[in-house]
């Protein structure tokens, strides 16, 4: 199973792609690393891409102290001088991928850099990939835990003024996956990795129902990708849970995977469906809320099951009876609409403003869309029907590998899981299940059925 993974990885970096204007491209990573002890090969990796001159290393104090030394010893061997940032936190939580942090990155690539190394993963990557990108530096990537799926996708998360954005970037040109550090990373980072990946089933169905109604581009090489990884990483559960080397691996590659699949689509649509942007709106009010910072991962996870239960509910309609204009007779002209969603998101109006009217179609139009939705209601669900998955077994396997399941282990209420459900769809111009809810008028009478039958609420 793994030998397979490394092969498509490998047949993947030698491949071309096409854009959507039809421009060949190939992957910004030219190779991926995995293997234990694979620290010490960090210099000669970066002779492949770098002059010998200044290494710029990104890291944290928890990712430092897991390869930091290592690395450094390596690179110094290789023939690199260095220098480095170290990221911080507030009280002791991991630092946050900002504006400040960026800037800490920035400040330090002068033209003496010649590389820049970013040890550790989540906020570590994504500022050393944003800062590398704007000063048109080499980048590669050791990778300290196997928590989430950036380190070969073409964007990065940042938080702009208490707004987590995506941004456009490159991938690191090498990834270094030490196995003796990836199996010691904490068990909740291994779990979230494990988290992102099990909402593949409801991204890869929100992005080919956007394809459906909106006609979005659809690439089935990417889904194909990202459905194998899925699962034979949900085949490992258990052991993954236990870290086990082997389970381990097939989990870093299947993140390598899923972050090529984002690159070649050319948007993280491949990735990030309904459970993501549920995610990103946790992460936007825990902000605003002085409310307690979650892993990625764990959010998506439970992301997954309100999403992929929502599926479900809509799914088993019976919508011959359903009638679009008596659906839209409530239907808001523009000025309605803005006002709404300014009323619904207060501070964060501004922001999301763009990204709702994006979506936002005349009457005539949504009325339109919704019958075309009605009259070919079969045909939609005869495409999406094969890529989803129960919400019971996708809570099983959560289970099985020991991650997060409920609200309460996140810190979150019910209050704010059913605002998150009915609201969040508006933080993206992205079509997903939450919007087609919407659409039919379903969302929030369906949304505290979804909290409940999704199993989030615990006991």
């Amino acid at each position: 199973m793994s030998a397979g993974h490394m092969t498509l990885i490998k047949g993947l970096i030698d491949s071309s792609f096409q854009d959507p204007q039809g421009k060949s491209f190939q992957l910004d990573t030219r190779e991926v690393l995995i293997d234990h002890g694979a620290l010490s090969a960090a210099g000669e990796v970066a002779l492949r891409y770098a002059r010998p001159g200044l290494a710029l290393l990104v890291a944290d104090e928890n990712t430092f102290e897991a390869a930091g030394d290592p690395v450094a010893e390596s690179l110094d061997k290789a023939g690199f001088g260095m220098s480095g940032v170290m990221l911080e936190g507030e009280d002791g939580d991991p630092p946050l991928a900002d504006e400040a942090n960026l800037r800490a990155v920035q400040e330090n690539i002068n033209d003496e850099v010649t590389l820049v190394v970013a040890i550790g993963s989540g906020s570590v990557n994504d500022m050393a990939k944003l800062a590398s990108f704007h000063a048109k530096k080499p980048f590669i990537t050791v990778a300290t835990a196997p928590s989430m799926n950036g380190f070969t996708s073409r964007i990065a998360a940042i938080i702009r003024g208490n707004i987590k954005r995506t941004e456009v970037c490159h991938a690191a040109k090498a990834v270094i996956g030490d196995l003796n550090v990836l199996c010691a990373a904490p068990k909740n980072l291994v779990r979230a990795g494990f988290g992102d990946l099990m909402s593949k089933p409801v991204s890869s169905a929100c992005w080919k129902l956007a394809h459906l109604i909106k006609g979005e581009p659809f690439s089935q090489r990417p889904y194909e990708i990202t459905s194998g990884a899925f699962n034979d990483v949900r085949a490992r559960a258990l052991e993954i849970g236990d870290r086990d080397p082997h389970a381990i691996r097939c989990l870093f590659e299947a993140i390598i995977l899923s972050g090529f699949s984002m690159s070649i689509a050319g948007s993280s649509a491949p990735a990030s469906g309904g459970e993501h942007l549920i995610s990103h709106y946790w992460d936007m009010t825990a902000l605003r809320d002085k409310r307690r910072k979650n892993l990625h991962g764990e959010q998506v996870g439970i992301g997954t099951l309100l999403t992929a239960t929502l599926y479900q509910k809509l799914a088993d309609l019976d919508v011959d009876q359903f009638d679009a204009a008596s659906i839209l007779a409530d239907y808001p002209d523009i000025d309605q609409f803005e006002s709404d969603i300014r009323k619904a998101h207060g501070d964060f109006a501004d922001f999301v403003w763009p990204q709702a009217k994006a979506k936002y179609l005349p009457r005539e139009q949504k009325l339109k869309e919704v019958e075309g939705v009605l009259r070919d209601w079969k045909k939609i669900w005869g495409q999406l029907a094969p890529m989803l998955e129960k919400p019971a077994r996708l809570r099983g396997d959560l289970e099985g590998v020991g991650a997060v399941i409920s609200i309460d282990e996140l810190g979150i209420d019910r209050q704010e899981a059913y605002r998150a459900l009915t609201r969040s769809k508006d933080i993206r111009s992205r079509y997903t299940v939450l919007d087609l809810a919407a659409d039919l008028g379903l969302l929030e009478q369906l949304a505290d059925e979804t909290l409940l039958d999704s199993g989030v609420l615990g006991v």
